[in-house]
């Protein structure tokens, strides 16, 4: 499909398999031209949903004339090896629910069922199969991106209940199924011989009445719709040894008894006068029952027989046995239990057998028929088959009457290519109504790198060049502008010269570009405007500016230590400009920063999570091009014991609390590895007591060359974890500061 926004179009489609290489052709309604030849990249080849977007221009880049057109399509396929390369569809023998079964399957082949103003609706290409357990119709759109399965599920959930209800109860399932032209499927009943046919997502269900006294075994439709001067046919078969058809009403609807339906043969097949056929083909769904070339599969018989249609209207209809058919009206298969013929060639059948796992593709053209390959299915007798509109095989199997599986096959090839267009008068292409496109801006120097900057002094100035593309041509650009309120300024500026590149090129020059000191240091973006008649676009100027320097280092407010990974922010207190760095982990500069900001004031904060609020800096001024250090610096502090349980295991905190006493004095813990061990307590509520050496503990810590002794303050670094007895620790501690002794409980810093 393709939708138009003039000038602009933007063409959807859909790949069943992967494709190899492929091209949308843009093309002029009204001239039948050629205007634009789009390659499709290999992101847009793979099976499943796709958009590209038509610009509205010629291949040479200017804007396409006035119009309506139209989107064709073109894929490659790669050769396929012979025999063939199965895609699984469903497989109930191992993808829930694994009591489904099925038989009946088959595809909307018919182009024109493809909605090409809403995608959602469109049911070409998508493949119906009968589950005669759940008495539901699936229905799965081919080309999966998304999963190892050849297509997506359509309605409900693959894994429970996939498809909707065919209306069908108690001993009724779904058995024969196939699709009409007009894109609604059919069904046979196979206990009460009833018949009955859906639109496409399962709504306007029509059942029909008791339609004969043996069980229907498989079905077909033939004609383009119900509502026109030839009609719509539900062919069937039964286990009787009976075909038939019957005409539906002008609303799809069954006409009321058994006496609508006409018997075309009944009783006997040449040379077998008690088998009965087990699936039906037609070649042509579009044709009509007086005309059409009729298959059946008669399994009894070992033989698939084709028969033509004679008359020239309903009433008139009978068919007979066709004896140019491979010379004698029927074809010698084993066991056959369906058949059909491919649509892209109708010389070509497919045949699926009840009791070998295998399908047989023949080449019926010429006398006698030749088989072209005989696909391996499984282990099990195949059920029903199918071609769908690319020539691949549809197949259910695993059972000869309920099969577990349906697949696709791809039938072994040499490659193909397959050709979709979208409908005529399909989108409008208006010439003039294409806006610019920014494709270049060019930052001299200085400005134009990290390494060679544009002073934050509003008296050093740059150059900045924009292109910009029409494709209306360049007659039809208004103008360019470049907004420079983030360098003070509070208004865009126009260029100070322009030229004329090529037919749809136009070059702005943006000289004398400076920034005032409130500009914010590093990589600041500037927005580029290009106007023309039709309307505007944007594109950015990336200009890197110097201002000064602010080094420091942060350190824990009591115990005096560099921290290491901590936020630092310095916000500018007169622009209100912020900026923020990370602490230094490096060994030897821990907890040290440097952060190039805009002259001005700023106040340094720091923050890190599981570390306590700590005090901002004093105020420091920085002049252009010199460094700065705050003084004194921005600190952090400490959290309790009980934030220190509710951090997440394996966090880094810091705490700061006492050593515990009664018996608590530090000693070797030999099951850490002889690291030393102390406990902390606070006034937290988190400590338990510590009365007893049995108390649970309030915090064991680890610490390598720690000696604290009890009363001491101290502060730890540490990696929160869990040990034996649910029992928290900082094991092993990253840091240990006593920061006083005698002192006990310390007020956390919260």
């Amino acid at each position: 499909s393709a939708v138009g926004s003039d000038p602009t179009a933007t063409i959807s489609y859909r790949l069943n398999v992967s494709a190899n290489s492929g091209t949308i052709q843009i093309v002029n309604v009204a001239t039948s031209a050629v205007v634009r030849t789009i390659t499709l990249a290999a992101a847009d080849l793979t099976d499943g949903p796709h958009t590209v977007v038509w610009d509205g221009t010629t291949d040479s880049g200017a804007s396409a004339p006035t119009g309506t057109y139209k989107a064709r399509i073109t894929v490659n396929k790669n050769a396929v090896e012979f025999p063939g390369v199965a895609r699984r569809i469903r497989d109930h023998s191992t993808q829930a629910p694994t009591s489904h079964r099925y038989l009946g399957i088959d595809a909307d082949n018919n182009p024109a069922n493809n909605n090409q103003t809403n995608p959602a609706l469109s049911s070409f290409g998508n493949v119906y199969v009968a589950n005669t357990v759940s008495k539901y119709i699936e229905v799965w759109t081919p080309g999966n991106a998304d999963g190892a399965d050849y297509a997506q599920c359509v309605f409900g959930d693959p894994d429970i209940l996939p498809g909707w209800t065919s209306g069908l109860e108690g001993i009724s399932s779904p058995w024969g199924l196939a699709v009409s032209w007009s894109g609604r499927p059919v069904t046979s009943d196979r206990s009460k011989s009833r018949l009955s046919n859906y639109a496409w997502d399962g709504s306007d269900a029509k059942i029909s009445g008791y339609q004969g006294s043996a069980n229907s075994r498989d079905v077909d439709v033939l004609g383009v719709d119900a509502n026109d001067a030839s009609g719509m046919y539900h062919a069937a078969i039964s286990s009787a040894a009976k075909a038939g058809a019957i005409r539906l009403e002008s609303n799809y609807a069954y006409p009321y008894g058994s006496q609508n339906y006409i018997t075309l043969v009944d009783g006997a097949w040449p040379g077998d006068t008690n088998a009965y056929a087990q699936g039906i083909g037609l070649e042509n769904k579009a044709s009509y029952p007086w005309n059409a070339k009729w298959y059946f599969a008669v399994g009894a018989a070992n033989k698939v027989f084709r028969y033509q249609g004679a008359g020239t209207n309903w009433e008139t209809t009978s068919i007979g046995l066709d004896a140019t058919f491979n010379g004698s009206g029927s074809l010698d298969i084993t066991n056959p239990s369906d058949v059909s013929v491919n649509p892209k060639d109708p010389n070509i059948i497919a045949i699926s057998k009840s009791v070998t796992p295998n399908i047989e593709v023949w080449n019926i053209g010429a006398t006698p028929a030749t088989k072209i390959t005989d696909i391996a299915i499984g282990s099990a007798g195949a059920s029903h088959v199918a071609f769908d509109a690319w020539g691949n095989l549809l197949v259910t199997a695993g059972n000869y009457l309920q099969g577990a599986w349906a697949y696709m096959y791809e039938i072994g090839d040499s490659g193909s290519t397959d050709t979709r267009e979208t409908d005529v008068a399909t989108f409008v292409h208006t010439y003039g109504n294409n806006l610019p496109v920014v494709e270049s801006v060019v930052v001299s120097a200085p400005g134009d790198s990290a390494s060679s900057r544009l002073p934050v002094d509003d008296a050093t100035t740059t150059t900045i060049t924009v292109v910009v593309r029409d494709s209306d041509g360049t007659g039809n650009l208004t103008g360019a502008t470049i907004d420079l309120t983030p360098f003070g300024y509070g208004s865009a500026v126009t260029p100070t010269s322009s030229s004329v590149i090529d037919a749809t090129h136009m070059q702005y020059v943006f000289s004398g570009i400076k920034a005032k000191p409130s500009t914010r240091a590093g990589a600041v973006t500037l927005i580029v405007t290009a106007t023309d008649h039709g309307g505007s676009a944007t594109g950015n100027a990336t200009v890197y500016t110097s201002g000064g320097t602010i080094t420091g280092i942060i350190k824990h407010k009591t115990g005096n230590f560099p921290i290491k990974g901590a936020t630092v922010t310095l916000t500018d207190t007169v622009s209100g400009n912020v900026y923020t760095v990370t602490t230094s982990s490096v060994e030897g500069a821990e907890g040290t920063y440097t952060a190039m900001v805009n002259p001005g004031t700023f106040i340094v904060t720091a923050s890190r999570v599981y570390y306590g609020a700590g005090t901002a800096s004093g105020n420091t001024a920085v002049a252009l091009n010199a460094t700065a250090t705050p003084s004194p610096d921005a600190t952090l502090g400490s959290i309790n014991i009980a934030q220190v349980k509710a951090a997440p295991t394996g966090s880094t905190v810091c705490v700061e609390a006492v050593v515990a006493g009664a018996g608590y004095t530090p000693v070797l813990g030999s099951a850490n590895g002889n690291l030393p061990k102390f406990y902390l307590r606070d006034s937290s509520g988190n400590n338990n007591g510590l009365v007893t050496p049995t108390s649970n503990l309030g915090l064991r810590v680890y610490r390598e060359g720690a000696t604290p002794v009890e009363g001491d303050r101290v502060v730890v670094e540490g990696t929160t974890v869990m040990g034996p007895f649910q029992e928290f620790r900082l094991d092993p501690a990253s840091a240990y500061f006593r920061v006083a002794q005698g002192q006990e409980y310390p007020q956390p810093d919260v």
